[in-house]
């Protein structure tokens, strides 16, 4: 199906994967919606999943797991501080040069003034992947795990 219909090959169908889970508590509701009439004991069990889920919810929330497993701040994971000092190294306009984040999210590097090389996009055209990897090769040769993704 891929060879012969192109939207298949260029659209990412992932891209949907927020939609699961509306579908897994929709299936939760209609199982729920069918057991509840049955009896006494099936009501109190979709009462104890429900209140299962709601502590799992919270458990889980990236407010709070975040704050419990020391996760970097907003203000940390940009490091604005610390990319003032790499301009300063730099000691040209950012305009005259471009960089590429290497083991960063490149939005980190954009938020604090650099040019970019690179971005996190998954469709563009390959002749330019080619290009890019001329680029970076010496990084890639440096750690064989990220030149097997690349």
């Amino acid at each position: 199906m891929k060879e012969r219909y192109s939207l298949l090959n260029t659209f990412n169908f992932a891209r949907f994967h927020f939609l699961r889970p509306l579908v897994i508590y929709l299936m939760f509701a209609v199982g729920a919606a069918i057991v509840w009439p049955l009896s006494l004991n099936w009501r109190r069990f979709v009462n104890l999943c429900i209140a299962a889920q709601v502590v799992f919810l919270f458990s889980v929330n990236p407010e709070i797991y975040e704050r419990t497993t020391h996760q970097p701040t907003f203000k940390q994971f940009y490091a604005e501080r610390e990319f003032k000092e790499i301009q300063h190294y730099i000691g040209k306009p950012p305009s005259s040069y471009r960089v590429v984040s290497i083991g960063i999210h490149p939005a980190i590097a954009q938020y604090n003034g650099f040019y970019t090389l690179d971005t996190y996009n998954n469709f563009y055209p390959l002749t330019y992947k080619h290009k890019f990897r001329k680029i970076i090769a010496g990084e890639l040769n440096k750690n064989g795990s990220k030149k097997k993704v690349f």
